[in-house]
């Protein structure tokens, strides 16, 4: 798009230029002058490669336009730059850009990486005047000089990771700019005033830059954009946007967060946004507070190849926010007077009023609300009239909704829900059929109602004042009024909930259960205080213990009752206890053992390990007393692991 291959002329057919490129794309795909390639690590990641013979066949045919240099090369200035048409840098050690780059006057794109120059002298570009595309991505520059607007034809300019703290306010010069990238700029703490001047940007990447407070007025006249990752409110007294000014950015794809909410005055003004008619966006973010952190869960995270093992626990913990296990010296006592955001009832309303005219388009598939202050959630949530509103919805998430006691009354009835993540809701103690908002009246004639028919992935995290979760006591009191809860559920997320003191028995049968992630849960219990009926097991094949797990941290088979039948996998972090969990050797079928930066566990146990004629994997890493006693042939716990056919410490296969 840059380098003007994607004419406006053909683009008129699409519905932008950014459509059109993704058609050609495709097209060089299906005809494998690309590759797909699909990793697997830290999340699943889609990388698009050539094969080698069309790489070299292409590099034969524009041997004199594109050049690849590294600088530690003795002959790179005997290159004939003058006809250089693309140009990828290597300055390896370097810090500064050199001077014979200058003979390059007819370059069109230039890519430099694995340099660190805080900044780049003025004279570049008054040399490299032709330049449509400019990434400088991972270059430590601290300063792009006031010259950048002689670039007239830049079309793409991409400072992602590096240390900028400002952009000139010759940037909104360039007239022509398509795309800016800022993804990653961790000091940008200012944008320049005037952005509104740049009418052909499409595309303003601002992920992760964490010091941005604000973005200028005037954005909302750039209704080209297709992709604006972040719009963060401040206020007309600082030169800053107010919602109102996404009103007119009506062609927004993709994901976009909107972040400080808080600072709307009322529901007309949050309506300006006109949210309902922004309907190619498939992502929307709602931060009430500054706060701009990733999602505890990432459903990219959770899929992935059978037989990963490492990686597919791996991806999830990179997913998961870690503030949530350091969140309990924070949490509110029980009975502690209860402080909002913002101060009394009117603020409350206020922000309840916002969120209600926020109402987004029905096309939305994942929607995170952080910080609400708010008491209810909006009836295009809550009513059964705007059902249609969520029915393409696959990822929720409500965080930090501390004054919130129930989930709405829809959400169990959600056609496409995969993902809910729920966590912050201080004032909930006891979650069952009301927290869940079930509503028998709803129910469909005949068998058994649904309750979240299609959700796989559930989180709980930090609710600091919850004690029991138990939807089975409404059975007691409704009868002959049964419901089908979770039934497709893959993967538990229990996270920070000091309080819980039991495993919810209506997952105890769920069959569909392959993970179950236990982090910092000291009070929980294996089964309640009152006997059940009938002994609970899971048919989970992944358990993941980190911190204090309760009972499950303990003893594995509770009165010698085999709990986990299937349990393939049990990985353990940062275990406060000096001992692994008992019963191990009861885990028939378990195949890998992961054990991870538990400093105080002093040894294998006796007779444990020896029985597991399925186990084919140890890992021991940061565990310095199994470290010493697992040493091969020497240890005094290698009798206890020496028939295990692949044993790892601290990332070294020693058997």
């Amino acid at each position: 798009m840059a380098q003007g291959f994607l004419s406006n002329h053909l683009a008129a057919r699409y519905d932008d230029l950014i459509a059109l490129g993704e058609e050609y794309f495709n097209h060089l795909v299906m005809r494998s002058f690309f590759q797909k390639e699909v990793i697997y690590k830290m999340g699943t990641r889609v990388y698009y490669q050539m094969h080698d013979l069309v790489h070299e066949f292409g590099k034969s045919l524009v041997e004199n336009e594109c050049f690849t240099l590294t600088i530690k090369d003795t002959n790179a200035q005997d290159f004939d730059l003058n006809r250089a048409r693309h140009l990828s840098l290597s300055l390896e050690e370097k810090n500064t850009i050199p001077s014979f780059l200058h003979k390059a006057k007819n370059l069109r794109s230039l890519k430099i990486y694995k340099g660190q120059i805080p900044k780049i002298s003025s004279e570049l570009f008054s040399h490299l005047m032709c330049l449509r595309a400019l990434d400088l991505e991972g270059t430590y520059l601290e300063e792009l000089p006031n010259e950048i607007e002689k670039l007239i034809h830049l079309r793409y300019l991409s400072l992602s990771k590096t240390r900028v703290k400002e952009l000139p306010k010759t940037v909104t010069r360039l007239y022509n700019l398509q795309n800016l990238v800022l993804c990653g700029c961790k000091n940008l703490y200012k944008l320049p005033e005037g952005i509104g001047r740049l009418v052909n940007l499409i595309e303003l990447d601002l992920h992760e830059c964490r010091q941005l407070s604000y973005i200028p007025e005037g954005i909302g006249r750039l209704s080209g954009l297709r992709g604006l990752s972040d719009f963060i409110i401040d206020g007309v007294e600082r030169g800053g946007c107010m919602i109102g000014e996404l009103k007119e950015l009506n062609l927004l794809k993709g994901s976009l967060r909107i972040i400080g909410l808080g600072r709307v005055e009322n529901g007309n003004e949050a309506q300006l946004a006109c949210l309902k008619n922004k309907q190619h966006l498939r992502a929307l973010y709602f931060y009430f507070n500054q706060y701009t952190g990733l999602s505890r869960v990432d459903e990219e995270a959770i899929e992935g190849p059978e037989g990963e093992g490492e990686g597919k626990e791996e991806a999830i913990v990179s997913r998961v926010d870690q503030s949530v296990v350091n969140e309990e010296e924070e949490g509110k006592t029980e009975g502690e007077e209860e402080v909002v955001d913002g101060g009394d009832m009117l603020s409350r309303r206020r922000m309840e009023d916002v969120l209600e005219s926020l109402q987004p388009h029905q096309n939305l598939e994942k929607l995170i609300i952080r910080d609400y202050p708010g008491a209810v959630f909006p009836n295009w949530m809550c009513s059964h009239e705007n059902f249609t509103i969520s029915s393409n919805l696959v990822f929720l998430e409500l965080h930090g909704c501390m004054k919130c006691k129930q989930l709405p009354p829809t959400l169990g009835k959600l056609p496409s829900l995969e993902t809910l993540v729920i966590g912050g809701m201080d004032n909930v103690k006891f979650m069952g059929v009301e927290f869940f908002g079930i509503d028998f009246a709803t129910r469909s004639d005949g068998g058994f109602d649904t309750i979240f028919p299609k959700l796989k992935v559930f989180q709980l995290a930090s609710m600091h004042n919850l004690k029991d979760w138990d939807i089975r006591l409404v059975q007691n009191f409704q009868e002959g009024k049964e419901f089908i809860f979770m039934p497709c559920l893959q993967y538990l997320f229990l996270l920070n909930l000091p309080k819980l003191r039991s495993f919810p028995q209506h997952l105890t049968q769920a069959t569909s259960l392959r993970r179950l992630f236990i982090w910092n849960c000291p009070k929980l219990s294996w089964m309640p205080s009152s006997q059940p009926s009938h002994l609970p097991f899971l048919h989970v094949e992944e358990l993941i213990l980190k911190m204090d797990a309760g009972s499950f941290s303990k003893s594995l088979v509770p009165n010698n009752h085999m709990f986990l039948p299937n349990l393939e996998l049990l990985r353990i972090r940062l275990s406060p206890f000096s001992s692994l969990p008992e019963g191990l050797g009861q885990l028939t079928s378990l195949q890998i053992l992961d054990i991870r930066t538990c400093y105080k566990i002093k040894s294998i146990p006796e007779g444990e390990l020896q029985h597991l004629t399925a186990l084919q994997q140890l890992n021991i890493m940061r565990c310095p007393a199994l470290r010493r006693r697992c040493q091969k042939e020497m240890g005094e716990d290698w009798s206890k692991i020496s028939h295990i056919p692949n044993i790892f410490i601290d990332g070294k296969k020693i058997k």
